[in-house]
């Protein structure tokens, strides 16, 4: 069996699922939605991420990655002891970008502020010497509340229309 005929098939279980979890609600069924759809994507599931936040995941390193010369899991730059742990970090001679994914408004609000706080912290560590940091939020809707955050610290922002990444704010 081709691989497109499989991907055909998995469309239609993942159709027949959605139709079915309408009226169940079942965590246990989202979650296999959301495996069945990251297959579909051929995006990669990194822990327990959803589908979008997978699919924003790969499309803003294949739109930002190109630029900078390393990518670094956020989990070894110790941001953690700043109060958070980015999705991804990607850094250059000049530049460190922080980038976060976010699916839910209360969480991507939280997390803003969370950031704009410890951003005299994030100067403070080793590896941002001379190096400009820049802040990245992806986000699954385009929340007017949060727009007008993001424009308020100076982050730049993505949203996902139409399975693909939009800039909103860019200050380059």
């Amino acid at each position: 069996m081709q691989k497109s005929e499989v991907v055909e098939k998995i469309k239609k279980m993942v159709e027949d699922l959605t139709i079915i979890n309408k009226d169940l609600n079942d965590k246990a069924i989202e979650s296999a939605i959301n495996n069945l759809k990251i297959f579909i994507s051929s995006g990669k599931k990194i822990g327990r991420e959803e589908y979008y936040h997978s699919l924003m995941r790969e499309m803003i390193l294949n739109i930002l990655g190109n630029k900078l010369g390393c990518y670094v899991e956020s989990k070894s730059l110790n941001f953690v002891k700043l109060g958070f742990r980015p999705d991804i970090v990607l850094i250059s001679e000049k530049e460190i970008i922080i980038i976060e994914i976010e699916t839910d408004k209360r969480r991507t609000l939280k997390k803003m502020n969370k950031i704009y706080k410890s951003l005299e912290n994030i100067y403070s560590l080793p590896i941002t010497t001379n190096r400009k940091i820049k802040v990245i939020f992806c986000l699954a809707e385009e929340w007017k509340e949060v727009i007008n955050i993001a424009k308020k610290y100076n982050f730049f922002v993505y949203v996902l229309e139409n399975n693909k990444l939009k800039k909103v704010i860019d200050y380059d």
